[in-house]
Formats: structure tokens, sequence, C-alpha cells
């Protein structure tokens, strides 16, 4: 039975109607699960200082850069994606990390909603949906 993760459709941010990061996680998580793939975030935020208002990432033993999601997939591949909103960022040394997990032959992605995470998984031979066929009357 595949986890629950909760989620609203839009969120409040910068006085626009966007998706957070967090939200577009939780739908890529869910869709993973949907078709079959145990994947799991990554809490990258670390411990909240209440003294300095910062994230301590040592403390909680935490990487700088590591991906969002890490998900196991078929035939002992695991994909990890680097989740971002339409107007994120990828940080350098965010990009070390993707570098360094590429070198090492796994698949490394920076996605910004679920249907780049199709896209992705298809490309890398691991989609586990069929595909649509759409009748000629409707191309």
């Amino acid at each position: 039975m595949p986890p629950r993760f909760t989620f609203s459709s839009r969120s409040r941010l910068n006085g626009q109607n966007t998706a957070s990061e967090k939200i577009i996680q939780d739908a890529i998580l869910q869709y993973l699960w949907g078709i079959g793939y145990p994947a799991y975030a990554v809490p990258n935020r670390g411990l909240y200082n209440i003294k300095t208002g910062t994230y301590n990432k040592k403390e909680s033993g935490q990487i700088k850069g590591v991906p969002d999601i890490i998900c196991p997939c078929f035939k002992g591949i695991t994909v990890y994606f680097e989740v971002k909103t339409p107007a994120g960022i990828v940080e350098d040394d965010q990009k070390l990390y993707h570098e360094k997990l590429t070198s090492m032959g796994h698949k490394v992605a920076v996605v910004r909603c679920v249907d780049q995470v199709r896209q992705w998984l298809s490309l890398w031979g691991l989609s586990r949906e069929r595909p649509r066929v759409i009748p000629p009357e409707q191309r």
C-alpha cells in the first residue's frame, strides 16, 4: 500500500498562484508510487536551529546537493530527481553532486512537474505506463 501524500493543488507564493517545491515533490512521489516505484524524499533542510534561525545540516548528517527524490527502479537502477519550481535555480553544490552521481552511472534529472518525470523515465527506458493510443480523428 503506497503512503498517502497530502498536498493542495496550489500554494500562495510571491503573491501568485504557483505550486511550491513541496507540492510538486508530493505530486511526483504520489505518481511514482502509483506506477509501482517506492520513491522517497530526502529531508534536505536539516534540523531547524531556533537560536540562529537557520537549518543546521551538519548535526542532522545531511550533505549539500543531494537530490530531493530517490527512486529505486527495476533492474537495479536508481534514479534521482531534483525538484524545482518553475523559477527555481539549481545551486552549484547541487550541480556538483548531480555530476558525481552521473559519473557513477546513476540517472539524475532536474524536474519541475510530474510530466517531466514521466518524460525522463520514458527516455531512460523505465516507464511503467502503457502508451496512450490517440485515435487518428483526435490527432
